[in-house]
């Protein structure tokens, strides 16, 4: 008995559209296992990001240096930037980051350092890392963490150092607004 040359383009086209349900249901359970999205919330990280902003992170528990990351702190999820890190001593002078007593530029906030400057002020007050937790260098398996919006971010200056293990992931894209979409 011969097939009907019909019947057998749909049952292949009837295959092929499962088989790409079932590669984008697995590319879908694969991003939720490796991806974590999240609304800032709050002002602390103005410039980079505002609130209600969407972002996306990888997830992961080993940020690098001026790395965004969402973290847990109690019940709520922050998002701050990562500025010291295992090993290391921080420390502020005169709006200079000091990283183990070497100088290191904040690019990401160039502008608002010199607008503070020129009115006569600090845009990060000055501290060492020390003093949050009495230790001269952050203790392996914390980071210090700090908002871009300096003059009124709550961050490690407030709550201290950050667990690595309450780290989310690394923030890669902003979604939302799309009108400013935004990979870091």
């Amino acid at each position: 008995m011969k097939k009907n040359k019909k019947t057998t383009n749909s049952s292949y086209t009837k295959d092929l559209l499962i088989a790409c349900l079932c590669v984008l249901l697995l590319l879908l359970i694969v991003s939720l296992i490796r991806f974590k999205g999240t609304r800032v919330q709050g002002y602390a990280m103005m410039p980079a990001l505002h609130n209600g902003d969407l972002v996306v992170a990888k997830r992961t528990k080993q940020p690098k240096r001026f790395d965004l990351i969402v973290f847990k702190i109690g019940e709520k999820q922050q998002v701050r930037r990562v500025i010291g890190l295992p090993d290391e001593t921080i420390q502020y002078n005169k709006d200079l980051l000091l990283v183990n007593g070497k100088p290191v530029d904040e690019k990401f906030i160039v502008d608002e350092i010199n607008e503070s400057q020129y009115n006569g002020k600090n845009y990060t007050e000055n501290f060492f890392s020390g003093e949050l937790n009495g230790s001269k260098t952050i203790p392996k398996g914390y980071c210090l963490v700090l908002g871009d919006n300096r003059p009124y971010a709550t961050d490690s200056r407030h709550y201290g150092l950050i667990a690595t293990r309450n780290i989310i992931g690394v923030i890669k894209i902003r979604l939302l607004p799309v009108n400013d979409l935004t990979g870091f």
